[in-house]
């Protein structure tokens, strides 16, 4: 029998160690034509992702990766989005290959993005399938944006260097979710069946019960199987676990409400059905560092 195959994990650091782009302490950029590619055995070990997020845009050329077991076939106009904690193992030749990678490394980069909504969908849309293909319009906005931040991030002397990046990377957000949610997604070379079909199934389920109930068993009985079954399968699916999947609506939800209405704490974690406001407090402070008090005085200006 075949032994499972060594997955390695994907720091921000060590990639921009390997690659040799052009970084910040948040963002990395890297252009295949302009830096010398990064060397890489067709068929190595899988790789985790180990920060927030990273986009892999086809421009010239083409080639395969496998994203948490799924295999695509990447050719120009194709956009491949990561997500932490999701898995990526090249298949194909890069040499001949024209393309250019955005990394964010900011974990709370994404959660500043107001339309908590609009991003939870965006987010449950890349875990259902990583691999998009883009209209001309957005393909042209993507390298038009690109090469602004990678104009911007060569500015030796550029104090705001991080949040101008932000503010491009914003619009390249919002310019995604007018189509991501309907482009054409890419089918998998071979389509993992029943398990894709959990995943899909799951991503509907939370954004409708997430208020009511965090518990994996709940999800699980509502898709008749069991919890060990649906762990397994989002995770093979997705390269996340479910419970995360949850905790992320969770957390938007409450970041949602402590900065845009004038519900008190209590009234917030009643809402998302906590049983007590104590406990909604050391949950809030077990996934993002601070009380949910500290957290809205610290951003009540931002």
């Amino acid at each position: 029998m075949e032994s499972e195959q060594r997955i390695m994990d994907l720091n921000f650091e060590s990639i921009v160690k390997g690659i040799n782009g052009r970084s910040t302490d948040q963002f990395l950029f890297y252009d295949s034509k302009d830096v010398k590619p990064f060397p890489r055995e067709k068929g190595e070990c899988p790789y985790r992702l180990n920060f927030p997020t990273m986009v892999f845009c086809c421009l010239e050329g083409e080639t395969r990766v496998k994203v948490n077991s799924r295999e695509y076939h990447l050719t120009p106009g194709c956009v491949c989005v990561l997500i932490e904690g999701e898995t990526i193992q090249q298949l194909g030749e890069l040499q001949s290959t024209h393309y250019f990678i955005l990394a964010c490394n900011d974990a709370n980069f994404m959660y500043s993005i107001n339309n908590t909504l609009l991003l939870l969908e965006t987010k449950n849309r890349i875990e259902e399938c990583a691999c998009f293909r883009l209209s001309d319009n957005l393909m042209h906005y993507y390298t038009s944006l690109y090469n602004l931040m990678d104009s911007t991030i060569r500015l030796e002397d550029q104090p705001f260097k991080n949040e101008i990046l932000q503010s491009y990377i914003r619009i390249l957000f919002y310019y995604s979710c007018s189509e991501i949610t309907s482009a054409t997604p890419l089918l998998p070379v071979e389509s993992n069946g029943r398990v894709d079909d959990l995943l899909k199934r799951f991503l509907q389920l939370v954004p409708v019960y997430f208020k009511e109930n965090r518990e994996i068993q709940f999800y699980a009985d509502k898709l008749c199987i069991t919890p060990k079954h649906l762990s397994t399968s989002i995770r093979k699916a997705s390269g996340r676990y479910a419970r995360d999947i949850i905790t992320d609506y969770v957390i938007a939800e409450a970041k949602n409400c402590l900065l845009g209405s004038q519900m008190t704490i209590q009234q917030i974690s009643d809402s998302l059905n906590f049983a007590t406001q104590s406990f909604f407090g050391k949950y809030f402070k077990q996934h993002i560092g601070c009380s949910p008090a500290e957290y809205r005085e610290r951003n009540k200006n931002k």
